[in-house]
């Protein structure tokens, strides 16, 4: 598990364009999410949580591979002690290795689950753009009578 802090994140109206970057000890990372010409029903906090999560993405995908060259290189250790029989060296490394596995589950579950709410936030905006269509659909075939002249 990392920590990402928030650097900053901009929404250009004109072009539709959302840039969030995060930072992490591997680095800065950029996400960034382009809304689409034919979208009528869009925010730009909607833009902004897309880029995030796909700074974060990347930024736990850069610490994935990062932790599993530091365990490739602790399972290489290992090795080259059990042919020489050090014991308590072997038991420290063994430990390390277990605990590095274990970070590693935890980034590719943190991954899934950012794709996750990703997804489940896309999916809720197009559901929102398909109401707006039907509602403006209806009112075109059924117009307000209110505001007819009797």
């Amino acid at each position: 598990m990392i920590r990402i802090k928030f650097l900053d994140s901009h929404y250009d109206k004109y072009s539709g364009v959302s840039i969030v970057r995060v930072a992490t000890r591997y680095g800065v990372y950029e996400g960034i999410a382009r809304e689409h010409p034919e979208e009528k029903y869009h925010s730009k906090f909607f833009g902004c949580m897309i880029a995030e999560c796909r700074a974060n993405i990347k930024a736990l995908k850069d610490a994935l591979k990062f932790k599993k060259a530091e365990l490739k290189g602790a399972e290489r250790v290992y090795a080259e002690c059990q042919t020489k029989q050090t014991h308590g060296v072997v038991k420290g490394i063994k430990k390390e290795i277990i605990e590095l596995e274990a970070l590693i589950n935890i980034e590719k579950v943190e991954i899934k689950q950012i794709e996750h709410t990703k997804q489940k936030a896309i999916d809720q905006m197009e559901e929102k753009e398909q109401k707006q269509k039907t509602i403006k659909a209806v009112n075109v075939l059924a117009p307000d009578k209110r505001n007819s002249i009797i």
